[in-house]
């Protein structure tokens, strides 16, 4: 499920074998798909950055939408193809060893967030520390298990949680930044705002708080091959992200507390700390 094309992770490697010869010699087996991936996202990204500039977008508006591009296919990719991991390894142990379409997983997304960070966060919204760190740490997350060659599952249940609402929330941003040139874009703004808060508080603020401290509490009482500095660090990244969440899911229910009294876009109080989710 990670690349629709392809009916198996094995025509996948196989079709990818040519490049990766050349490519692992610099990276290694643990990130011989990172280069391409990373290709795939900066093509979208300078593809969507020309495309909405052609629209008469500019700036940061124009950069900001761009990046949405990336996260669309990202959110959409990793969500549905996390979920089809983790059920297929029901019952699963967090530091299990990665099987193959989780590697390629994670070198996905990995890429996404590198390119995120190098070509939006850091020349656009170098201001954005918040978020700039949270790619720092997923990279970090999903780098060590690459290299550890175990956990990919505890990266996927991270992923599955972040990136489940992603296609929501971009849809949402995409019409928010063009509801001043396009009546279409105001009304899939405007009715898409309530179930974008629904949702994100439901998955954010309802699931996740008792999910992650479950998934903290398994990783700090494992025993196994994973050392405990990593098993610690992972389940502190992992409360760390879901109680950053927490900040957003307030501005959201404020909007929505807006938007129920005034008839207020509910998400429109959420500002700036609006425009990424952790």
């Amino acid at each position: 499920m990670a690349l629709s094309m392809f009916n198996s992770v094995e025509e996948f490697e196989n079709w990818m074998e040519p490049a990766t010869q050349k490519v692992v010699e610099y990276t290694g087996e643990h990130l011989k798909y990172l280069p391409f991936f990373f290709a795939v996202f900066a093509a979208i990204y300078f593809a969507a950055h020309i495309g909405w500039g052609m629209y008469g977008l500019k700036g940061r508006k124009k950069a900001n939408l761009a990046s949405c591009c990336m996260s669309l296919l990202h959110g959409s990719v990793t969500s549905a193809s996390a979920a089809w991991q983790i059920y297929s390894h029901l019952p699963f142990s967090l530091d299990a060893p990665n099987n193959a379409a989780q590697d390629i997983l994670m070198q996905f997304s990995t890429a996404y967030m590198l390119a995120d960070e190098f070509l939006f966060l850091l020349p656009c919204t170098p201001d954005d520390y918040l978020f700039i760190f949270h790619h720092v740490v997923t990279v970090g997350y999903m780098l060590s298990s690459l290299f550890l060659r175990r956990g990919g599952l505890s990266c996927l249940i991270l992923m599955f949680m972040g990136e489940i609402t992603s296609p929501v929330q971009n849809t949402w941003f995409i019409g928010r930044d063009l509801r001043g040139t396009s009546k279409v874009a105001n009304t899939v703004y405007e009715l898409m705002s309530p179930p974008y808060t629904y949702i994100y508080l439901f998955v954010r603020s309802g699931v996740a708080p008792p999910l992650i401290a479950w998934f903290a509490w398994r990783l700090v009482t494992l025993g196994g091959p994973l050392p405990a500095s990593v098993r610690y660090t992972w389940a502190f990244c992992a409360v760390l992200a879901t109680t950053g969440s927490q900040i957003w899911s307030m501005k959201l229910f404020k909007g929505l507390q807006r938007h129920m009294a005034k008839g207020e876009p509910a998400t429109e109080a959420s500002g700036k700390a609006a425009q990424k989710e952790l």
